[in-house]
């Protein structure tokens, strides 16, 4: 019948955009399995020291979602990003600057690159230089490289 069609349309729908969040998540997973080793080459550091800070990464996020419904710098939507969790506007220069071409989810991206990169090198807020790390993972032709 036309209602089950309906239906079916539906559930397909549901179907494709869960499988075109779990494709974005698993790219912002390995870009930042990437920025762990970029930091950890960076700084010298061994397998385990490179644990330690991911694990401190991640407490560092977890205390800023304290009270939001998010648990990682991934799970936070563009607007929320953007309100909840500003650059700074040296950073926010710097990122407007270089993204001229990003569209706001290409940006919104690089801001929770950033902040990974800032939770893995403990700093209270992105910096510029996490900024530049982040926006190094955006090639040339605007796809994110993992």
């Amino acid at each position: 019948t036309s209602a089950s069609r309906n239906q079916t349309n539906a559930n397909s729908d549901i179907s494709e955009s869960r499988k075109n969040a779990n494709a974005a998540a698993d790219a912002l997973w390995r870009i930042a399995q990437r920025v762990k080793a970029s930091v950890a080459h960076a700084n010298g550091l061994g397998n385990v020291e490179c644990r330690q800070r991911g694990l401190l990464g991640r407490a560092r996020a977890a205390k800023r979602f304290e009270n939001t419904p998010w648990l990682l710098n991934a799970n936070v939507p563009g607007p929320q990003l953007r309100k909840r969790f500003p650059l700074n506007q040296k950073a926010k220069q710097l990122l407007l600057k270089s993204a001229k071409s990003f569209s706001a989810r290409g940006i919104d991206r690089t801001i929770r690159i950033a902040w990974s990169i800032a939770d893995l090198a403990d700093h209270p807020e992105p910096t510029l230089s996490d900024i530049e790390q982040a926006l190094i993972f955006r090639d040339g032709n605007g796809s994110w490289q993992c």
